[in-house]
């Protein structure tokens, strides 16, 4: 693991660090020459840029933002519509996949008269699929084919 070629590959990574600190020094002192030159206001501007740098040179973090988190909506019918949070994101009849940060995520499904309202919570790195299907609107016919009328009683 730690072998001469590790130690010589930090040694060469400090020595570029040390590199670009000399020249965002030199970079400073021609921007801003009439900044305080004292020792304290020169090694608060160190830090500071020191810090600036190694944030630069290490990058985000891989593991975190490495997975995405997801939710993938199913809904049927077609026409039914689709609101995440509170934002329309479309239509059923395909399969909606959305990145949304981890947490608490409302779902409503409208359609027609009819709606449907969830609450999710994501993980982190998780896919979440969810479905939900509209029950068949359809009238139910009479034997025969024809459509029975019913009246209130008073009606006429």
């Amino acid at each position: 693991m730690g072998g001469p070629a590790a130690s010589r590959d930090a040694s060469s990574q400090e020595l570029l660090a040390r590199k670009h600190l000399v020249t965002l020094n030199r970079f400073w002192r021609k921007v801003h020459p009439s900044c305080p030159t004292s020792p304290a206001a020169y090694n608060r501007r160190m830090r500071a840029i020191g810090l600036a740098l190694v944030l630069a040179l290490a990058g985000a973090p891989k593991g975190a933002s490495a997975k995405k988190t997801q939710l993938k909506i199913d809904v049927k019918p077609a026409a039914a519509t689709v609101y995440v949070d509170g934002k329309k994101k479309g239509t059923g009849g395909s399969v909606h996949a959305l990145s949304l940060p981890p947490g608490p995520h409302t779902i409503k499904i409208v359609h027609q008269r009819d709606e449907h309202e969830e609450m999710v919570t994501l993980k982190p790195g998780e896919t979440l699929k969810w479905k939900w299907a509209f029950e068949d609107d359809k009238t139910e016919k009479a034997p025969g084919g024809a459509d029975k009328e019913i009246r209130l009683e008073g009606e006429k």
